[in-house]
């Protein structure tokens, strides 16, 4: 079934928090994922909120005398959650390049600055990398998924802005769910909001030196 910004309607209300990022990495299981990223594994969290104090506890934790950044690990059958409070290791190319080989990433960020990434790994290639809020696409989002993005409702470089303040606004309230539909048809995991409430294995992930 082809994802729709309606399967994804509560993420217009629910709260993931001012800045995240959230990755689905398929066929990677929470273990391989942790240790492929060099990562220590913590004490479990529940939510969103649970992971968010789980963060401000592990702030200052270094590996190896490297910073940083906690993550939480929700596994599905086809895939695993990589989520972020106030992070960004999702978006990180030295980390997430190597860990999409022969798999596909999908990772959506946002932080307070109102600054938002929607970038996809394929068998270690950046296929996609694009701000969905001010429609910039570094790499642009391939031709045989424009309809998709589209009829998802966000806007591309080549689509006209609407210059209208409702529909501007309507774009706005909507935005969050449009990119998660259309990130569940680039990676084929559907999120929901009981896997992002739910138990989660949490870790502390190194930073790459050249991020």
């Amino acid at each position: 079934m082809t994802a729709l910004p309606s399967d994804y309607a509560w993420m217009d209300d629910f709260f993931l928090g001012d800045a995240y990022c959230l990755a689905v990495i398929r066929d990677r299981g929470a273990t391989e994922i942790i240790e492929s990223l060099g990562g220590a594994e913590r004490q479990s969290a529940i939510g969103i909120e649970g992971l968010a104090a789980r963060a401000d506890e592990e702030w200052n934790a270094e590996l190896a005398g490297r910073p940083t950044m906690l993550a939480g690990f929700i596994e599905t059958p086809a895939a695993t959650l990589m989520m972020e409070h106030n992070g960004y290791l999702g978006t990180l190319d030295a980390l997430m390049r190597p860990l999409s080989r022969g798999t596909t990433i999908v990772s959506h960020f946002t932080n307070v600055n109102a600054l938002d990434r929607l970038t996809c790994w394929s068998d270690g290639v950046m296929a996609l990398d694009m701000e969905p809020l001010l429609a910039t696409e570094a790499v642009p989002v391939p031709a045989h998924w424009r309809p998709q993005a589209i009829e998802c409702g966000l806007r591309l470089e080549d689509t006209p802005a609407h210059g209208d303040e409702a529909a501007d606004a309507e774009f706005l309230a909507h935005l969050a769910s449009g990119v998660f539909a259309f990130a569940e048809r680039l990676s084929g995991v559907p999120v929901t909001v009981s896997m992002v409430e739910g138990s989660m294995r949490t870790a502390l992930i190194p930073l790459p030196a050249d991020r």
